[in-house]
């Protein structure tokens, strides 16, 4: 799966998106607050539950980081409408929740892997001092953790925008992860095709990033029930 955001302008978008950024970015718009999915509900997971999955993913940590930790993820879901075991299972797959993680580029920062490279002050002068404080600011996990929060937002709204419908975590992780390519007519999973005198959305085949961030959230939901987490 590839890393990171993409944000310039207040816009979020998946960081394989950067050749395309200026249509995209005019679509995405981060919506820092409430559902972008009319009836759906997401699931609530309490605090223990959330700061359990933490531990598994991150052992060790220290008791209050990891509450606190956790305490965000759940504020953060339940502001943009998500389960907050898929925010937690995004950023196990991206950082096994260190909060200093670099990738091997440089480029992608933090919990949730954002790449400051594409961010507006990174855009215009990567050397610049506003640049390297958008760097220092990603590694404040909170940052990270809204920054991801805005994307799986902005992503919904788009996808339920493209393809009519709300879609599925399958479909948003998609987008969120940068498999979506404007030109070719692919967002969120899907393909758009003629049918007949019209035009419907094929779904295809689930990127490996993708399902391997779906394969740890249910990993996970099935754990908490084995060990009697409530």
């Amino acid at each position: 799966m590839a890393r990171g955001l993409i944000v310039v302008y207040g816009s979020a978008m998946s960081r394989s998106a950067q050749a395309w950024v200026g249509p995209l970015a005019a679509l995405v718009v981060l919506l820092w607050g409430g559902s972008t999915e009319g009836a759906y509900v997401a699931p609530r997971r309490s605090l223990k539950q959330v700061a359990h999955a933490i531990d598994v993913s991150r052992p060790g940590m220290a008791d209050g980081k990891r509450q606190a930790l956790a305490r965000l993820v759940i504020d953060v879901a339940k502001a943009h409408n998500f389960d907050p075991l898929s925010g937690w299972a995004i950023i196990d797959h991206e950082s096994r929740w260190d909060p200093k993680a670099i990738s091997a580029d440089g480029q992608d920062i933090g919990l949730a892997q954002i790449r400051y490279t594409v961010q507006r002050p990174c855009v215009e002068d990567r050397d610049s001092e506003a640049c390297e404080a958008v760097k220092e600011r990603l590694l404040d996990p909170a940052v990270n953790i809204r920054t991801m929060a805005g994307a799986i937002s902005a992503w919904r709204k788009l996808c339920t925008e493209k393809m009519g419908k709300a879609p599925d975590m399958r479909d948003w992780l998609a987008g969120y992860g940068g498999y979506s390519r404007p030109s070719e007519d692919i967002y969120c999973g899907h393909k758009r095709v003629r049918r007949g005198k019209g035009w419907v959305w094929k779904r295809l085949p689930t990127p490996k990033g993708v399902q391997e961030i779906l394969d740890g959230r249910h990993r996970m939901i099935r754990r908490l029930r084995k060990d009697g987490v409530k």
